[in-house]
């Protein structure tokens, strides 16, 4: 409670100029519950015990801090402090936090030592960045910070992208089948088949064209015609030791004819 009420009235000071008095009443008028009891309590005792006055801003919050802040507070915020991290944190959480704990340790440092406390919680990644380079002061070397981890952070959800659309192909793009791929390509086929398409292309409807001197009828033995439509009546005759040829009328009943047709 003591810390909230320093802080909220020194940011009120500092706006507007009062003398140490002046401070003192407009502190005290703001104070409610806790705070006005022991205020009330600290004037009787003031003037029971005949105490010295609050009579600046400065006394007051020293009081303040001993009436309400335990005896091992300061203790504890030093080791607070000595041992924070960034963390899980952002780089201005952690700035901010760094700030709170020094000033409630009431901690006063210069620049260089700001600097290097700033640097030593930072995560290693960004402070390897920073280590290499010279700042004016610690808030130049704040605002670094906040750039250096901006700039990791685009780039692992650059990485956290690519590997996604990488590693889950959509529909239009997703792989056919091996079957699929070496159906068509020759070199995945066997000789016999090629060579049946290659016999097979062209035009289909036509039929191979057969010469009629290549044609030979079984009936007669001549040539350019079939046996069913053989002009020659003729047939041939076999005999026992011989063979000839007679017409259809002259072949006798003791005679074995045999007509050779297709």
């Amino acid at each position: 409670m003591s810390i909230m009420i320093t802080i909220t009235m020194n940011k009120y000071f500092k706006i507007f100029s009062y003398t140490e008095p002046r401070k003192v009443d407009i502190a005290v008028g703001n104070f409610k519950g806790t705070a006005a009891n022991w205020w009330r309590e600290l004037e009787r005792n003031m003037a029971t015990f005949a105490l010295p006055e609050v009579l600046t801003w400065e006394q007051l919050t020293r009081s303040m801090d001993t009436a309400f802040i335990s005896v091992t507070y300061d203790r504890d915020v030093k080791i607070k402090l000595q041992q924070l991290t960034q963390g899980s944190r952002s780089v201005a959480e952690y700035f901010n936090e760094l700030n709170n704990l020094s000033f409630k340790a009431k901690i006063t440092e210069d620049d260089n030592a700001k600097q290097a406390r700033f640097l030593f919680g930072l995560k290693q990644s960004i402070r390897h960045q920073l280590s290499l380079f010279n700042f004016p002061n610690v808030f130049e070397l704040f605002q670094k910070a906040v750039i250096v981890e901006e700039q990791m952070v685009e780039k692992c959800f650059s990485k956290q992208t690519f590997s996604k659309s990488v590693s889950k192909p959509t529909s239009s793009t997703k792989p056919a089948p091996f079957f699929k791929k070496t159906y068509n390509n020759p070199i995945f086929k066997k000789p016999f088949e090629l060579k049946t398409q290659e016999t097979t292309k062209g035009d289909s409807s036509k039929k191979p064209v057969v010469k009629t001197s290549q044609i030979e009828c079984f009936k007669c033995r001549g040539r350019g015609h079939y046996a069913l439509s053989c002009p020659n009546n003729r047939v041939m005759v076999i005999k026992e030791d011989d063979v000839d040829s007679a017409s259809e009328g002259d072949i006798s009943k003791g005679e074995e004819a045999v007509e050779v047709t297709a």
